[in-house]
């Protein structure tokens, strides 16, 4: 009852933004969903809430193009298994990857795996590789947002934005083990509000501390209703300067390989903390 009482609510908002009830809005239910497949649960979650709001919006609210933003700490498996043939939803995940270690273990959350068949391109996976580095943080996200998800997004140009948004990524749980703060989700949330007209629905996934969890997503409500936060501390917005310049010169780079004529952004990006920034690899092109 949980489950399905959680997918309705997804469904019902994404309903609200999508015919203008309401510009955007995050839904908090739970069991999460973006690891369940299509014929299974999976990792706590029994159904895919996220990929089934986007089916729905695609077949029955007039979507043409959906992306999906995966900020969970997990990989999305089943939302990608769902698209991973379909050009018209863009997959974008940045998770913990160890070289295939962390769960779901395996190299279906690689940066190698970018969809198949139609939907080669549009499947988009930035995994970190931590072990024996920094964990990573504001700095490495917000890179992530600016040199790849954003220019991506634009070029895909969706009708709706959704957000796997789990908060185990956030400063102070206990599994995620990274560092983002309040300051960065309410940035990476504000960006996106820039896409689809602001056409945007975030539904909550994972998160093993309450209180990261109710501090992470109570920000990017902030951020949906407009409420800037205080400054961030310096600290965390000199870092991702210290790469801006570098990181100019390579995107260009990149994403002119990420286009098929302006249609099918295609990514095979490997991204690491390493203490002092992010950098992704794209044969051989670091950030």
């Amino acid at each position: 009852t949980a489950a399905r009482l959680a997918c309705g609510c997804v469904l019902r908002l994404t309903e609200a933004v999508m015919h203008g009830e309401v510009r955007n809005g995050l839904a908090v239910v739970r069991p999460p969903g973006h690891h369940a497949e299509v014929h299974q649960a999976m990792g706590f979650c029994v159904f895919n809430t996220v990929a089934i709001a986007a089916m729905h919006a695609r077949t029955a609210l007039g979507a043409r193009r959906v992306l999906i933003v995966d900020w969970d700490i997990h990989h999305g498996n089943g939302i990608q298994s769902v698209f991973e043939d379909d050009p018209t939803v863009l997959y974008f995940s940045v998770h913990r990857h160890e070289r295939g270690a962390f769960f779901p273990p395996g190299q279906g959350a690689a940066p190698t795996s970018i969809g198949r068949g139609e939907g080669q391109g549009v499947n988009v996976n930035v995994g970190w590789n931590t072990r024996g580095c920094a964990k990573p943080g504001d700095a490495e996200y917000l890179a992530v947002w600016r040199e790849l998800l954003m220019p991506i997004a634009r070029e895909f140009s969706p009708d709706l934005v959704l957000v796997a948004a789990g908060f185990d990524a956030a400063e102070g749980d206990p599994l995620g083990g990274c560092h983002i703060t309040t300051h960065g989700y309410h940035a990476m949330t504000t960006q996106l509000m820039e896409l689809a007209g602001g056409k945007l629905v975030l539904a909550l996934e994972g998160g093993y501390s309450i209180a990261a969890t109710k501090a992470s997503a109570g920000a990017c409500m902030q951020a949906l209703l407009g409420i800037e936060l205080p400054p961030p501390p310096a600290s965390a917005m000199e870092t991702v300067d210290r790469g801006r310049g570098r990181g100019a010169l390579q995107s260009a780079r990149l994403r002119a390989r990420f286009g098929g004529g302006g249609r099918r952004p295609a990514c095979q990006a490997e991204a690491a903390a390493d203490g002092q920034g992010a950098y992704c690899e794209q044969q051989g092109v670091a950030l």
